[in-house]
């Protein structure tokens, strides 16, 4: 990855071939879903997985370890509720939906 001109190289196991695996399962189920607003929750959380994968480590890679360490926690804290959140969205409207459940 080029940052000012430099080479940067990112963390081991970060922005890797799996995480961009993982990305364009979940960018082909957001273009599927036809709900505006599950559309659009899962695009926030694609949009808060790279910035937790990636921009936040850029930005913040000169932090003192302690801050850094809070960083990703929240993050994670994040990540998990918002994932915990699009789940039983996603669930919900696929009963409701496709197997016609109220």
């Amino acid at each position: 990855m080029r940052e000012h001109g430099k080479v940067f190289r990112l963390p081991e196991g970060v922005g890797g071939d799996d995480a961009l695996a993982a990305t364009a399962a979940v960018q082909k189920l957001r273009s599927r879903i036809l709900a505006d607003d599950l559309r659009a929750l899962v695009g926030d959380f694609v949009a808060l997985c790279t910035e937790a994968d990636t921009t936040a480590i850029l930005i913040h890679k000169d932090d003192p370890p302690e801050e850094l360490d809070a960083l990703l926690n929240n993050l994670v804290a994040q990540l998990g509720a918002r994932y915990v959140d699009l789940v039983g969205r996603l669930g919900e409207h696929i009963r409701r939906n496709e197997l016609g459940w109220s």
